[in-house]
């Protein structure tokens, strides 16, 4: 029988691909939750408005209902990343499993400075979050992008095709997206606080939401949650924490 070297090397190559892809799945640490909180840092939001963002984490991880609700997940391991034009990992994978690693958590967060800026290229970060996941050292029982924003995607936004198909891409992926829309007025400016550019005509506020609902969230269970406003923001976390978290 004649053997032919370079088929010999492909099915070998396949083999140790598999090989290493299971040896790698296996080194994995198992946990109930993967949790990527994705915070929009684009320029429509104000120094103030990020403040407000980031002030409603903190509450929301020392709130007696997120603890509750961490203690019968089980483990969680969570990152935060910060998304405009491009992405920053703020946070990086931090495991939940006790009262004092969630006081950490909590402290992390407290300590972070805001980064990024630019447009609002949100399925770039969605696709970076699904990156993070696959690549991370946890394999979840449940994997979940929790993204929160103002604006619908100004780079991808023109061309619902290109959307549809990160969004599937994502999906496939065994990934659960649920979203924090956040209302704000036209005029580009909400509860006191000024944009420092104005919204587009295309992303009033119910614009923002229905954006959202067709093209962010998907996956078993997911859910979207608005906030009326920035001043709504920290009500609205903890509610989306508590929900996707139990």
């Amino acid at each position: 029988m004649r053997i032919f070297p370079h088929l010999v090397a492909a099915v070998l190559c396949t083999m140790l691909g598999v090989l290493g892809g299971r040896a790698f799945a296996d080194s994995k640490t198992g946990v109930d939750l993967v949790l990527v909180l994705a915070i929009d840092v684009s320029d429509s939001m104000t120094d103030a408005s990020w403040q407000l963002e980031r002030q409603g984490y903190i509450d929301a991880f020392e709130s007696p209902a997120v603890a509750e609700a961490l203690r019968e997940t089980g483990t969680v391991a969570v990152e935060v990343v910060e998304w405009g034009t491009h992405q920053n990992i703020s946070v990086p994978w931090f495991l939940i499993s006790d009262e004092v690693s969630r006081e950490q958590f909590v402290a992390l967060l407290s300590q972070m400075g805001r980064t990024n800026g630019g447009g609002t290229y949100l399925q770039d970060a969605l696709v970076f979050c699904a990156s993070t996941i696959s690549t991370s050292r946890y394999a979840g029982a449940r994997s979940v992008i929790d993204v929160s924003g103002d604006g619908t995607d100004n780079r991808m936004g023109s061309d619902p095709n290109a959307v549809v198909a990160v969004h599937n891409r994502i999906l496939g992926q065994g990934i659960v997206i649920n979203g924090l829309p956040i209302r704000v007025n036209s005029a580009g400016a909400d509860a006191g606080y000024s944009f420092s550019v104005v919204l587009s005509a295309s992303d009033t506020s119910e614009n923002v939401v229905r954006y959202y609902r067709q093209y962010v969230i998907g996956g078993p269970g997911s859910f979207l949650l608005p906030a009326n406003g920035y001043g709504d923001f920290a009500p609205a976390i903890l509610k989306k924490l508590v929900q996707e978290i139990s």
